[in-house]
This record gives structure tokens, C-alpha cells and sequence, in this order.
């Protein structure tokens, strides 16, 4: 279980946390799992 906040997890300025409908103190285990991986999907297009 990932206990880090996502802000913490993706450190880059350019992510848009409300295209996702999250905060950055957000914690990754509060999320479902496909919205998980679309963040990720989208951090890795950001060159990361």
C-alpha cells in the first residue's frame, strides 16, 4: 500500500491534479484503481 500523498509520488509542477478531480494531498490508496492508472498514463506523457 502506497502511504505517500500523489504530490509527493509525482513530482512535477505541469500535472493537472483537477483534470482528474483530485487534490495534491490526495493519497493513492483512496483512489480506484483506474483513475490510478490514468494518472500514471498521463504523468509518463509528461516526459517524467
Amino acid at each position: 500500500m502506497i502511504k505517500k500523498p500523489i504530490n509527493i509520488l509525482f513530482k512535477n509542477f505541469l500535472f493537472n491534479y483537477k483534470k482528474f478531480n483530485l487534490k495534491p494531498s490526495d493519497r493513492p490508496q483512496n483512489i480506484d484503481v483506474d483513475k490510478y492508472l490514468k494518472i500514471v498514463n498521463e504523468y509518463e506523457a509528461l516526459g517524467d
